[in-house]
């Protein structure tokens, strides 16, 4: 079963000040057990916006990191953010507090998975928390999983 995670790297300190833009980017990791197949963020748009997040593979491994990338799209302009930026994005109101974006992926057994995540300005930090975690079991496509594709003998 994969388990999605999006943490800061490297993680900021609320006790040491340190420079938001000084090489921090955030990191999409598989905790689970198993891979995360079509892997893929749902885009934030609303207002002539539009935040799109990647992580350059539909496969993610069990201990796999991959580092997300991420661009922001105001009319005919874009922007491609680092970490301080999508601080700054949020905390300037250019973009919601909190802002949720989800993921969806699905596991060998072919079961779906959404990750929610939250993303909010927090003294000086950008916090990225789990929201909440859901699944959807495939359903089963044998003759016997539905009584109305069985036939009359």
């Amino acid at each position: 079963m994969p388990i999605l995670a999006i943490r800061v790297e490297p993680p900021q300190s609320r006790y040491i000040r340190s420079n938001l833009n000084e090489k921090s980017h955030l990191v999409l990791r598989n905790e689970g057990t198993g891979p995360a197949f079509n892997a893929s963020f749902e885009p934030y748009s609303a207002d002539d916006q539009l935040l799109e997040f990647d992580h350059g593979s539909a496969v993610i491994r069990p201990g796999e990191d991959r580092e997300l990338t991420y661009h922001l799209q105001e009319g005919n302009s874009g922007i491609i953010g680092n970490v301080g930026a999508l601080y700054d994005w949020i905390n300037t109101g250019k973009l919601p507090d909190p802002l949720f974006m989800r993921i969806r992926c699905q596991s060998a057994s072919s079961t779906d998975y959404t990750f929610t995540f939250k993303f909010t300005p927090v003294a000086g930090t950008l916090v990225v928390l789990l929201e909440s975690m859901g699944y959807k079991v495939a359903a089963r496509n044998d003759e016997h999983s539905d009584p109305a594709n069985r036939s009359a003998q």
